[in-house]
Formats: C-alpha cells, sequence, structure tokens
C-alpha cells in the first residue's frame, strides 16, 4: 500500500510537470513584455512602436510593454540581444530594413537572422524615399545632379553603412555612373542637418523626415526612388523617369521579431495583438500619413517577407559592393 501511494504520488508530480509549461502559456502574458529597439528615443521607429504598444494595451490590459532603446551598431546591438534572449515571449525585437541588410554588409555578426529569430507581425513598408539637395546647390534636376556626382562634386550623408538610406545612393552611383562620396552620421536628423547647412550637398531621406525641411525651403527635393510618384509628392519625378530607367529601391519596412524557439501558441498571440493594433483606424492614419503602407500580417506571412527581402537586398548589397569585416 505505502508503495502504491508513493508510485501514485510520482506520478501525479509528473503529471503536474507535464502540465505546468501549458498552463504558463495559456496564462501569457503575466508581466510586462520588452521590446529592444536598435534606435534612439524620439526617432520615427521608436515613436510607431510606442504608439502600438500603446495602443495594444489600451484594448487588452493584459499586455503591457517597456521599451528598451539600445541605439548602436547599425541596430547589431538590440538585435544580438534579442537573439541571446529566454524564447518566452516576454522579448521583442522592433527593427527596420537594416535586419535583413546587416546580414549582407557584415562579414561577421553574432547571430542569423533566419535561424535565431521568428517573425512575429510586420508593421509597414515604404515603397520609396526622397532624394534632398541644398538649394544653394546648382542643381535643379536629377539630370543636372548627376553631371555634378559624375564629377565627384557630390557628398550625400546616411545614419551609417548598409541601411535603407545608404543603399539608395550606391545604387544611384553604380547604375548612373555617379561618384558620390558617402558621409555616415548618427541618424537621419544629422545628416539632414548637415545638407541644410551645406556640410554635404545631399541625402535619401524618408518622406516623413523630408516633407518639413522641404516646406521652409531648407532643402530641394529632385527625385524618389520609388517605381511610381509618391501621393505626397505628386509633382517630384521617380529616378527611373528623369533619367534612370530601371532604378527602383524601397524606403525599407518595419515589424516585430521575438527569439527563434518562441512557443507557437504565444507568437500567435503576440501577432494577433499586435497586428489588431495596426490595423486601428489611428495608427493606420498615421502610418500612410509616412507616405507608407500598414501591413499587420500573420507570423508566417511576415516570415516569407523577410526571407524574400533578404535575397533582394542581398543581391543589391553585392552588386554595389558594400562590405564590413
Amino acid at each position: 500500500m505505502i508503495q502504491r501511494r508513493a508510485c501514485l504520488q510520482s506520478l501525479g508530480a509528473l503529471a503536474a510537470a507535464v502540465v505546468w509549461p501549458a498552463a504558463a502559456q495559456t496564462d501569457f502574458p503575466s508581466r510586462p513584455i520588452r521590446v529592444l529597439l536598435p534606435f534612439a528615443a524620439g526617432g520615427a521607429p521608436d515613436i510607431l512602436a510606442r504608439l502600438i504598444t500603446q495602443a495594444v494595451t489600451q484594448q487588452n490590459a493584459a499586455y503591457n510593454f517597456v521599451i528598451d532603446n539600445r541605439p548602436g551598431g547599425n541596430g547589431i546591438i538590440a538585435t544580438d540581444a534579442t537573439a541571446k534572449a529566454a524564447a518566452d515571449g516576454y522579448t521583442l525585437l522592433y527593427t527596420t530594413g537594416s535586419h535583413t541588410i546587416n546580414s549582407h554588409v557584415y562579414k561577421k555578426i553574432p547571430y542569423d537572422i533566419a535561424k535565431d529569430f521568428v517573425a512575429v507581425t510586420q508593421v509597414r513598408t515604404a515603397p520609396g524615399v526622397v532624394l534632398v539637395v541644398n538649394p544653394a546647390l546648382p542643381a535643379k534636376n536629377l539630370q543636372e545632379f548627376l553631371s555634378l556626382a559624375r564629377a565627384g562634386k557630390v557628398a550625400y550623408g546616411s545614419p551609417g553603412v548598409g541601411n535603407t538610406l545608404h543603399l539608395p545612393g550606391e545604387l544611384l552611383n553604380m547604375m548612373a555612373g555617379a561618384k558620390m562620396l558617402h558621409v555616415p552620421y548618427k541618424g537621419a536628423a544629422p545628416a539632414l542637418n548637415a545638407v541644410i547647412s551645406g556640410e554635404i550637398q545631399a541625402a535619401f531621406l524618408s518622406v516623413t523626415a523630408a516633407l518639413p525641411p522641404m516646406k521652409a525651403n531648407q532643402v530641394r527635393a529632385l527625385a524618389v526612388s520609388s517605381p511610381a510618384r509618391l501621393p505626397g509628392l505628386p509633382d517630384v519625378p521617380t529616378i527611373a523617369e528623369a533619367g534612370v530607367p530601371g532604378y527602383e529601391i524601397d524606403g525599407g519596412w518595419q515589424g516585430f521579431f521575438a527569439p527563434a524557439g518562441t512557443p507557437a501558441d504565444v507568437v500567435k498571440k503576440l501577432s494577433q495583438q499586435l497586428a489588431g493594433a495596426i490595423r486601428s483606424p489611428e495608427i493606420q492614419q498615421r502610418i500612410l500619413s509616412d507616405a507608407s503602407v500598414p501591413v499587420g500580417n500573420t507570423s508566417a506571412e511576415f516570415e516569407k517577407f523577410v526571407a524574400a527581402d533578404a535575397e533582394r537586398v542581398g543581391k543589391i548589397v553585392k552588386s554595389v559592393g558594400i562590405s564590413i569585416d
């Protein structure tokens, strides 16, 4: 009888051990979720990430988020920290197209974007970026600009090597035979200020960043990198129609990731909550006002997008010859 009772107790303990993880996942979330951002506070990705996570909390009080800004290393620092975090759903990464670009630009990177992460949901995608110049530059259109660029008289700035605002310039150099000098800055805002001050002649910017200085006549827009003219800039031609046939590069994307191994049901819950917030009228309007397209897709759909984007940007990085040891 004693042996039988001990056996039953052991079986009960084993059953409890088996049931406990499932119960823990069912109770998700039971504490705040940390969202790592590879960007400084106040930037466009930071603002949108905060708006989305706040909207989730408003819709479902069980979800609380803590934004953890970890800029530096062109996004690698925050991304690596996410890859090494516990795969329990309580650590997420909010990043941009630099996620796929870095995997091709850097010869050595401490993580594998295909193996160390699971996509949660894509937030937005931007059709293109805007080429702006200092108003004093004697170039009223793209062809005049390219004449100066081919003569080595143009320097353009971006937030760093290999990001979504650097690649458009290198692609233009390659396709148009230009010789623009790339000058990396610590963010898009410093690069813009350098154009305004005349320290450099040009920069590729998001529509959101470009519009205010355009309206203030601090910069002049020459062309957009998208395949078609952008709704917010109907009078600005595409680079392709302005004289570089076949030129096309988007303005990047943003989205949420979790460490690989995060339980599928937790990823599904996070995806549903975040995508629901992205589809809210307020967030939709905010994204559309940035000349971007709202997404809010499933984990599987975002995974497929990331794989395709990694292949696409890999070809661009290889063709323009960007590489960092």
